[in-house]
């Protein structure tokens, strides 16, 4: 799992919002039953959203992630059951967004048809 927000939106919730739809479309949508998340370990934006959307931090790994211009870093590896998604509750359809969620139930109807 993945996702890059432009430096102009961050701060805004939208990382969080964005780590929750892609967990809504793995678990709900794709029928995936594990989820893994990596990052830089300190990259802690990062970190704070995996945290906050309940991906259980599984390892850091030293020197194991290549970064663009410092080389070999360390690197961490969040993840998430379905089950663990289901007993949280969280799903997206809870966004103030309506784009959001327009663009989730679109892409639902896609992994369905």
């Amino acid at each position: 799992m993945g996702w890059t927000i432009a430096q102009a939106h961050a701060g805004r919730g939208r990382a969080t919002e964005l780590a929750c739809a892609l967990l809504d479309l793995a678990f709900a949508g794709l029928g995936v039953r594990p989820v893994e998340a990596h990052a830089f370990a300190d990259n802690a934006p990062i970190l704070r959203v995996m945290e906050k959307v309940g991906l259980r931090h599984e390892g850091t790994f030293k020197e194991e992630s290549l970064h663009r211009t410092r080389g070999w870093v360390d690197g961490v590896t969040y993840a998430m059951l379905a089950s663990e998604h289901r007993a949280r509750g969280r799903r997206l359809s809870t966004s103030r967004r309506p784009e959001v969620r327009n663009s989730l139930d679109i892409t639902l109807r896609k992994v369905a048809a």
